[in-house]
């Protein structure tokens, strides 16, 4: 891992560190799992002080394999968790949402509309933007390396995972280099990986559920050989939860 945040460079790119991020990603569904029958993702996202609130939906397949879903984030506001309870046309019950929203209490507000937490995680970001080498005049793709903590019932799992995620038009290419190279220098540490982070945290709660804590989990680090386990439950019952992302993992350092 420290070779890795150490790098300043990669074929012919430079990586420029940016500020260090702190994010909470909380997600949230119906009791009977409405939201995610509709395919739609609902978050609250914290970082620092500052709160947001996101819908993606609308997943489509490309010919290329990728996963393209549309996604709005708006800062959280009264504004926007009734915009939200109109476009997913959710059920209140009895009461009116005047009391229900709370600018500085979100989780609550989001829980008192009887919507149910269903992932709890935090992640620890480092950012390198990707720049080119002869000519620096623009962020081409960010490498965004994460350590990720998901809160499970007593339990903390954590991961480490690297993403390469476009920033200009046209520079699926540099995505993919950058990928292809990362994964030739740093394996067998690095791997790729081919499930969200949301659908990954709920593979690893299945796991916890199924299996001793101790087959899975080395303190609050995921062991490497739970990997597979983690892959293979992922894909038994998976959608379309994954983003337009290079992922990969970093499963042994």
């Amino acid at each position: 891992m420290n070779q890795l945040t150490s790098l300043r460079s990669i074929l012919d790119y430079r990586l420029e560190p940016g500020p260090p991020k702190t994010i909470r990603d909380i997600y949230f569904d119906t009791a009977d799992g409405l939201l995610r029958k509709r395919e739609t993702n609902v978050r609250i996202r914290e970082i620092g002080d500052a709160f947001f609130i996101s819908t993606k939906w609308g997943a489509k397949r490309t010919l290329k394999g990728a996963t393209l879903r549309k996604e709005v984030e708006v800062p959280w506001s009264e504004r926007a968790l009734r915009g939200l309870i109109k476009n997913l046309k959710l059920e209140l019950g009895r009461g009116s949402l005047w009391p229900q929203f709370s600018e500085a209490a979100p989780i609550e507000s989001m829980e008192a509309i009887g919507l149910h937490i269903i992932q709890d995680r935090e992640t620890k970001r480092e950012v390198r933007n990707i720049w080119p080498g002869l000519k620096p005049t623009l962020v081409l793709a960010e490498l965004a390396i994460d350590r990720v903590t998901y809160r499970i019932g007593n339990h903390k799992a954590s991961i480490f995972e690297v993403e390469v995620e476009e920033k200009a038009k046209k520079s699926s290419p540099v995505v993919r280099d950058v990928t292809k190279a990362l994964l030739q220098a740093f394996q067998p540490a690095l791997q790729k990986w081919s499930q969200g982070k949301l659908l990954t945290g709920l593979a690893i709660q299945r796991l916890l559920e199924t299996e001793p804590v101790d087959n899975l989990l080395d303190h609050d680090r995921v062991r490497p050989e739970a990997f597979n386990r983690i892959d293979q439950t992922a894909r038994s019952w998976r959608k379309s939860w994954s983003r337009r992302l290079v992922r990969t993992l970093i499963s042994r350092n």
